[in-house]
């Protein structure tokens, strides 16, 4: 399963560019995958980081655990994701 989302994050640098309100749009690409793998053939640490870590956790707790500006997104992704995943267990 594939999705694209997109959300606005309006920055408060607004202030600084002559007090406008600065916001920037971004689009994430989303993939459902299975993974078969050991924990710890997962690997973060890598030349450039965009993580410093990671951990497995329940979809319906993300919103809860996101920043302010992408909480909706996860609860869109959810409402996508999360009945899949319920099949696929099932």
């Amino acid at each position: 399963m594939f999705v694209i989302i997109s959300y606005v994050w309006y920055s408060t640098y607004g202030r600084i560019l002559h007090c406008t309100l600065l916001h920037l749009s971004y689009i994430q690409k989303w993939i459902l995958l299975h993974f078969e793998g050991l924990d710890d053939e997962i690997n973060v640490e890598t030349k450039d980081p965009e993580f410093k870590n990671w951990l497995w956790m329940n979809p319906n707790e993300l919103s809860s655990k996101a920043i302010y500006f992408k909480k909706d997104v996860y609860q869109k992704i959810n409402r996508i994701f999360v009945p899949l995943i319920k099949d696929f267990i099932n």
